[in-house]
């Protein structure tokens, strides 16, 4: 029982942790939002997940999953979570088609590991792979 209260403390703390990255991102209300190549961000991104921007693109897309599977925290709810926020960082980068990518694979992830369908998933994984057409 203890463990598990464990892990679910941990995957209540990185929800948490991407939303606050998802709201830095969008500048948290001030109109001066980060952009993942921020140093801040970057900074910030080690400091919640483990990684930074170089150790995410450097992840071949197949092993994504895999490569975030390694924090317990990440729960199929925080994995989209995670997608929406590379999403949106890669909008205009020179990374964008590699944020991309990962995105659709760990959308792809999510629905085979949830029971549950979701239309607006979905329809991100649309809107997605007609940008990387």
């Amino acid at each position: 029982m203890p463990r598990e209260d464990s892990l679910m403390r941990q995957i209540s703390e990185l929800g948490f942790a991407l939303k606050r990255l998802m709201e830095r991102m969008k500048g948290g209300g001030s109109g001066s939002g980060l952009t993942l190549d921020s140093d801040p961000v970057d900074k910030a991104l080690t400091a919640e997940m483990g990684f930074g921007l170089d150790a995410l693109l450097n992840v071949e897309t197949e092993n994504i999953i895999s490569f975030l599977l390694e924090n317990p925290g990440f729960s199929a709810d925080n994995l989209e979570l995670f997608a929406d926020y590379l999403t949106q960082v890669g909008q205009g980068k020179d990374y964008q088609e590699n944020l991309y990518r990962k995105a659709v694979t760990i959308y792809d992830y999510v629905n085979k590991a949830t029971a549950t369908f979701s239309m607006e998933r979905q329809n991100k994984i649309q809107a997605i792979r007609s940008k990387l057409k």
